[in-house]
């Protein structure tokens, strides 16, 4: 991969991995009576995959910067 979509592969999951938490806690401070739209553990799932697949781009970034 080039170093330019690695990067825009970065910022996406970074932004993935952001919106996702941010569900999460809107939903735990949102009031009472609200129902979700979306199942919490597949949510976090999904944010442990992306933080895995963040740590190796980021590796990759790093090993063509040296």
């Amino acid at each position: 991969m080039k170093p330019a979509e690695l990067i825009s592969k970065r910022e996406s999951l970074i932004n993935s991995i952001k919106t996702n938490w941010n569900r999460i806690e809107l939903f735990n401070a949102g009031t009472k009576g609200v129902t979700r739209d979306f199942d919490v553990i597949a949510l976090y799932e999904q944010i442990k995959k992306d933080s895995i697949e963040l740590v190796k781009t980021k590796v990759a970034i790093q090993a063509i910067n040296m």
